[in-house]
């Protein structure tokens, strides 16, 4: 039988969390002095400069693709929340809290080893640590009032959604995660939890668009691409490159989601970017 989620108690008009839910008694641990928040750029709580809070299962040192590349720009008129999976730790269960970008925040939680429960439990137990840090945190305090929540996997949703006060919901699908190898066994349900409160759906493929428009009403297919400015920095003379990555042929140094990217355009752009690529010997 599939399983239903509740969530928590909101409504369409309002989209702010009925906050008698989710109190618990231990707080943030401070780990000595906190950075100072970059110089903000815009004003979060005025006009159309709304924070975004995201919700991603990737980490945002690992690779430059979707997530990096939008909120990267994104972030010169909205605060961003970066918040990622939960990673087990040693302790107490913690938030590991810093800006690695320009008004971005990252917010990685920190789950203590053999903690019980599922991914549900496990969020309950981090959400008022989140409220704790977002009213007295430096970097987060009084930054993210009212924000769109931004959603790239449905795992963290039938928790999260709509609390912090959101005003609005996106799903942005990168890929048809429940076909992943080890993929949880509840996350479609929790993709069509998440798919019947999105405000807005955007897909990375447009075979994900056509079968997201089947249970959505608002869905816009926004491709993957290669960000030129960020990997474009590994032909400059400037950039140090290990010994053990130099002699490598740049083609084979290529993972198969640039190639994807680079197919979008059509087999010419594809073999001309293979083919300048290889006279430039760039460094990628």
């Amino acid at each position: 039988m599939a399983r239903a989620f509740e969530g928590p108690q909101t409504t369409r008009t309002s989209a702010r969390l009925d906050n008698t839910q989710g109190m618990y008694t231990h707080a943030a641990r401070g780990g000595g002095a906190a950075p100072a928040p970059s110089a903000p750029r815009h004003a979060p709580d005025k006009g159309r400069h709304f924070p975004l809070m995201v919700h991603c299962h990737l980490r945002w040192d690992f690779v430059w693709q979707r997530p990096q590349q939008l909120f990267s720009r994104l972030a010169n008129d909205h605060a961003v929340l970066f918040i990622e999976d939960p990673l087990p730790d040693d302790g107490e269960a913690r938030l590991d809290i810093s800006e690695p970008f320009p008004d971005v925040v990252r917010l990685v939680p920190r789950l203590p080893h053999g903690t019980p429960g599922d991914s549900d439990d496990h969020w309950r137990l981090f959400v008022p640590l989140i409220e704790e840090a977002l009213q007295r945190h430096p970097l987060l305090a009084n930054r993210f009032a009212d924000p769109v929540q931004w959603f790239y996997s449905p795992m963290s949703a039938p928790v999260m959604l709509g609390r912090f006060g959101a005003r609005g919901t996106v799903y942005d699908c990168m890929d048809e995660l429940a076909n992943f190898r080890f993929a949880p066994p509840d996350i479609a349900a929790r993709e069509r939890y998440l798919l019947s409160r999105a405000d807005v759906v955007f897909t990375g493929g447009y075979q994900l668009y056509e079968a997201k428009a089947r249970h959505h009403s608002t869905v816009y297919f926004h491709g993957c691409g290669v960000d030129v400015g960020h990997f474009g920095r590994a032909r400059l003379a400037s950039t140090q490159v290990p010994d053990a990555v130099a002699s490598i042929p740049p083609a084979a140094c290529w993972p198969t989601w640039a190639w994807r990217s680079i197919s979008i355009a059509g087999p010419t752009s594809s073999r001309a970017a293979s083919s300048s690529a290889w006279r430039s010997r760039a460094r990628w």
